[in-house]
């Protein structure tokens, strides 16, 4: 039996966003035509063969379709019989010479000093981001032809994305948004083959797939299919990157944006920015026991002096449970940056929305914005402010956990008020109850000097994005202290601490896949191109990073330093692509497993969490890949070539090299990690019963040098 769709509280956001958009149009622009704008949704169904006409497909893998909408049509999606969910997800955020150097990139890559080296050739790099100009000198290889194979553009105006194969088209097409660069720096990072600057990429003749445009959920998942869709095309392996990030969500894996990719990552593996949110005071967890089953705090623009005004942004709220949850929000009067008037009752004077009796949605708004909020629920806002907060609640189907979701979207207007208010939200729920709060990058949870309230904090501040098992997740660590300008001697960033994690570099341990990120890698201060279109329409943006400026017949082309985990995720993802170089036949999940096993371990400020699991290790994953290689799957009690093994009345394996001296064998598990090394010089040699059943790779070395690997089980 069918029922209606439901929609995530995205979903439900883009809704209202869409009324009070359309509102303030006719009020401001009386004749304006409405624009249209269709948002990308993820649209689990048991029977997508019945999506409604307006529903504009893009992909489907099992019961999951990526699809576009009308932005005027999502309520639409709820009363339609697909019994379903349907998530648009909040709109998602961007988060080398001496970094080569520390990951021991060029122990492995081709240069001068290693003309036997890899530079990714035969391996398709793709990238899923915003601001991708492939114009720039980086993208373009020695006989000038350009590397880009594939250009995706996204756009909310368009329900399909414009498409380009041909040089001619791609470049003619262009940026995807020339306000936009980040694209462009984190492309040079995993590809760029600039070697006459110095500052090309990892993956240097790779070919390049950009998927870029609007940063929602369902485009992502889209430009990863359309890269690997090219690469199986072209008959070659590939690798991803997301340097994007959602620090809300319930961090557990069942979103269905974390399904897709789980999916996705069985045929290409994908490297995700950890976020750069460990210095945001953005999370709360908290237990409720015995009488205080109350959660208070207020919210705070985030950066330069954490303003309390005109608060932009979403405050995510989960319990482990589907038991009740009441919210309220508040507004309360401040006197030097402190809750005034707060007493021992943990009561504060001020202002007190609660939600209506039985709502799942209610909105907080001013009197003109309150005739668009008639199908729900509808408050009043203080004089002062324009805009509204709205509030959603659910149990989400896909974990059957509470979810309350309060967005809020004001701008004051009374500049006589600023910092002496500041608005809040209270959780009231039962004993023994864990309640997880997330808030998106703008936003930080405050308490004000109230007692009774929670002041944030940075754990489990680790991309939602990365919350199932598939994809790579990576930190950043601080190769370099200092921004390289090339206008003024170098300026040393105190909060850098040089061979150390990044200050803001996310962190977290998730029920779900554990210690995150898998992997750090180079992170701070990171040199790469800047696009051409950014440049020529913000001639003056970025100069402060500049560090190199090419002339190349009359044209410029920049370099500029960044930091962020945005960078640190191209430099593992062209680190693949070198090792798929080596060995295509690696499977995206020994890939994984090669980051992991292969990673160094800190030897500064070692108990950081920031680390993860170690530090990217290019040479070491190289060694690990190609012990891999060559080795077949094979049963056992089989000739391998050379390798015989045989399982003797004791239980024992007896090794055999047709019938040649072993002066060696090793014994390796599947991540890498020696487990038995033994000088033998004999023709046989034995391996005890006491291993535990598993897969290995056996090596055996024999007198006169030969080698040869298999893979085993035991």
């Amino acid at each position: 039996m069918s029922s209606a769709a439901t929609l995530d509280p995205a979903a439900r956001i883009a809704k209202v966003k869409a009324k009070v958009e359309n509102s303030v149009r006719n009020r401001t622009h009386a004749h304006a035509p409405e624009s249209t704008k269709y948002i990308p949704v993820i649209i689990k169904t048991q029977n997508p063969d019945a999506l409604p006409d307006f529903v504009n497909q893009l992909q489907r893998r099992g019961n999951l379709v990526i699809a576009t909408v009308d932005q005027s049509r999502l309520g639409d999606l709820g009363d339609i019989e697909i019994s379903g969910r349907v998530e648009a997800g909040l709109q998602a955020v961007k988060v080398m010479d001496l970094a080569r150097q520390t990951s021991n990139i060029p122990l492995v890559r081709k240069s001068e000093s290693l003309p036997e080296g890899l530079s990714g050739n035969g391996v398709v790099v793709g990238l899923c981001d915003i601001g991708f100009d492939p114009n720039h000198i980086n993208f373009f290889d020695h006989e000038g032809r350009l590397r880009v194979g594939k250009s995706v553009v996204y756009n909310l105006a368009n329900p399909y994305p414009t498409i380009s194969l041909t040089p001619d088209g791609i470049l003619a097409n262009g940026i995807d948004n020339t306000d936009e660069s980040h694209a462009t720096h984190v492309a040079g990072i995993m590809a760029g083959s600039d070697d006459a600057s110095g500052f090309q990429g990892i993956a240097s003749s790779s070919e390049i797939v950009s998927c870029c445009g609007d940063l929602y959920d369902a485009h992502l998942l889209d430009g990863c299919e359309r890269i690997i869709e090219y690469a199986r095309e072209k008959g070659k392996p590939s690798v991803i990157n997301m340097s994007i990030a959602d620090y809300t969500g319930p961090h557990d894996g069942t979103t269905l944006f974390n399904q897709y990719m789980k999916m996705l990552c069985e045929d290409a593996s994908i490297c995700i920015s950890a976020g750069n949110d460990a210095y945001r005071d953005g999370h709360i967890l908290k237990t409720f026991s015995g009488s205080d089953t109350r959660l208070k705090s207020y919210v705070a623009k985030f950066g330069g002096n954490q303003s309390p005004d005109s608060p932009q942004g979403a405050v995510d709220i989960w319990t482990r449970s589907d038991k009740p949850l009441t919210a309220a929000v508040t507004i309360s009067a401040l006197t030097d940056g402190k809750i005034s008037g707060a007493d021992d009752k943990n009561e504060t004077p001020g202002m007190r929305w609660d939600a209506p009796e039985g709502s799942s949605e209610w909105v907080i708004t001013t009197s003109d914005l309150a005739p668009e909020f008639e199908w729900m629920n509808t408050q009043l806002l203080p004089e002062g402010y324009d805009g509204y907060i709205y509030v959603t609640a659910e149990v989400n189907p896909e974990n059957h956990r509470r979810n309350i979701t309060i967005q809020y979207d004001l701008l004051l207007t009374d500049n006589s008020k600023s910092g002496t208010q500041v608005f809040g939200f209270e959780i009231q729920g039962e004993d023994g109850e864990t309640v997880e709060v997330y808030s998106t990058e703008g936003i930080c949870l405050k308490d004000y000097a109230d007692s009774s309230a929670t002041q944030g904090d940075y754990i489990n501040s680790v991309n939602d994005f990365c919350a199932a098992e598939g994809p790579i997740c990576v930190g950043a660590w601080q190769s370099r202290d200092y921004g390289p300008n090339y206008q003024m001697p170098d300026w040393h960033n105190p909060l850098f601490k040089l061979n150390e994690p990044c200050y803001f570099s996310s962190l977290g341990t998730l029920e779900s896949v554990g210690v995150l990120p898998h992997v750090t890698a180079p992170g701070a201060c990171i040199v790469s191109s800047l696009s051409p279109a950014y440049h020529a329409l913000h001639p003056e943006g970025k100069r402060g990073r500049w560090h190199d400026v090419r002339v190349v017949d009359g044209k410029e082309y920049v370099y500029w330093y960044c930091e962020g985990t945005s960078m640190s995720s191209p430099f593992v993802a062209g680190t693949i692509a070198l090792w798929l170089e080596a060995v295509p036949s690696l499977t995206p999940a020994q890939i994984k497993e090669i980051v992991i096993a292969s990673a160094q371990q800190p030897t500064l400020d070692t108990d950081n969490p920031r680390w993860g699991r170690g530090l990217l290790d290019a040479k070491a994953g190289l060694d690990m890949a190609r012990r891999l290689a060559g080795v077949n799957n094979a049963e056992i009690s089989k000739d391998h070539g050379e390798i015989t093994l045989v399982k003797g009345p004791d239980g024992n394996w007896a090794v055999s090299f047709g019938g040649k001296e072993i002066n060696q064998i090793q014994l390796y598990d599947v991540a890498g990690r020696c487990i038995l090394s033994r000088e033998v010089n004999a023709t046989i040699c034995w391996l005890e019963s006491a291993l535990s059943s598993g897969l290995y790779i056996l090596t055996a070395t024999v007198s006169d040098g030969m080698q040869s690997s298999q893979k085993i089980r035991i």
